[in-house]
């Protein structure tokens, strides 16, 4: 889940959304139209193959937004 105070930021509607990282790329869905704003389950590939923990915190950069 994103949290509470960055979610007033982001867009109410789900989009496509492909976080990437050392040549590595992952397909997921931003889901704004929920009550809590989140990445879809390809969130857990992208943790698992990061290896994040609890605690860890990621930086993300938009770099292109379709319009």
């Amino acid at each position: 889940i994103i949290p509470a105070h960055f979610q007033r930021r982001l867009p109410v509607r789900s989009t496509a959304a492909v976080p990437r990282c050392r040549r590595s790329s992952w397909i997921m869905s931003y889901c704004g139209h929920t009550k809590l704003k989140n990445l879809d389950a390809g969130w857990a590939d992208f943790a698992i193959e990061n290896l994040l923990h609890v605690g860890d915190a990621c930086v993300f950069e938009l770099v292109s937004r379709d319009a």
